[in-house]
């Protein structure tokens, strides 16, 4: 649609009043059913740019609220562009600085009620030789949509192995180091045959390595990671179950995964002391990980 607007605000409004129209013009009866309408819009601020330029950005903003029930309108303004580019940038530079090696892992320590630390866990930074270091927030979600998580996964599950073995020539601590691991590496026939060809590479016992899985995982994903976490506990790896409470499936997993720990959603031990089903919450998540035997 081409439409004049005096104002966002205006154009909110009548599209708002376009959706109502739509999604409530066929008569309710035994086989309705339901739609769910989404806008991106392009406001013309370049006259000078063609048509399908203007669309393709409407596109762009549209694929940002698509199937969202909440928010189904998106402009393009100029932080998007500017974000927009950044990502473009993120996706033309990550395979150079693969090779190059500028990612590097970040780790904090995981410590018990007494202060011991019990592990390292680990996170991705990207320091671009002369350039200002990228966000996580900003690489990470491109990677997870075009599918290079899976490379990065691969060169941490690496780091980490290389970490641990200069720790034990060291003579550090055997401190574990976790990992996170994306959808897309739990999808790969390949995933733990390589984690086992590091590990025996560098002398590294599995059980030095903390898999953690994502809890918000999609059902038709459920058999290959069941299949993939029995192989992989199996081996020796330990695996953990990350953000429970996050997502629609996380008690299923605790039900049929072989893990050894679960980490709990960090929005339940925010509320501790402000909100008063937070603290019988905390309490039965950890009842319930004592009487599984999970850490």
């Amino acid at each position: 649609l081409l439409l004049y607007m005096q104002s966002p605000e205006e154009l909110k409004n009548r599209l708002e009043i376009l959706n109502e129209k739509i999604v409530n013009s066929h008569p309710l009866g035994k086989g309705r059913f339901q739609l769910i309408l989404s806008f991106g819009v392009c406001p013309v601020t370049e006259p000078a740019l063609p048509a399908e330029d203007l669309l393709l950005r409407a596109v762009m903003a549209h694929d940002r609220v698509k199937g969202n029930y909440h928010d189904i309108i998106a402009f393009y303004d100029e932080h998007f562009h500017r974000r927009l580019t950044q990502e473009q940038t993120v996706e033309n530079d990550m395979e150079e600085a693969l090779s190059k090696k500028e990612f590097s892992m970040l780790l904090s320590p995981v410590r018990d009620m007494d202060k011991y630390p019990v592990a390292a866990e680990s996170r991705p930074t990207w320091n671009p030789s002369g350039k200002t270091p990228i966000e996580p927030g900003l690489f990470l979600p491109v990677f997870i949509r075009n599918g290079f998580i899976a490379r990065l996964d691969t060169y941490m599950a690496e780091e980490a192995c290389r970490t641990l073995k200069r720790w034990r020539e060291e003579k550090q601590p055997p401190v574990p180091i976790a990992l996170n691991v994306s959808a897309a590496s739990l999808r790969s026939p390949y995933f733990s045959s390589v984690l086992l060809q590091l590990t025996r590479q560098y002398e590294i016992a599995p059980s030095q390595l903390i898999l953690q899985l994502p809890s918000q995982t999609a059902l038709s994903d459920l058999p290959l990671l069941r299949q993939l976490a029995e192989r992989l506990h199996g081996e020796g790896f330990k695996l953990a179950l990350n953000h429970f409470g996050r997502g629609t499936v996380s008690l299923d997993l605790i039900q049929t995964l072989p893990l050894d720990m679960v980490k709990m959603e960090g929005e339940f031990s925010r509320d501790l002391g402000n909100n008063s089903k937070t603290a019988p919450i905390i309490s039965a998540f950890i009842r319930m990980a004592e009487e599984l035997n999970l850490q």
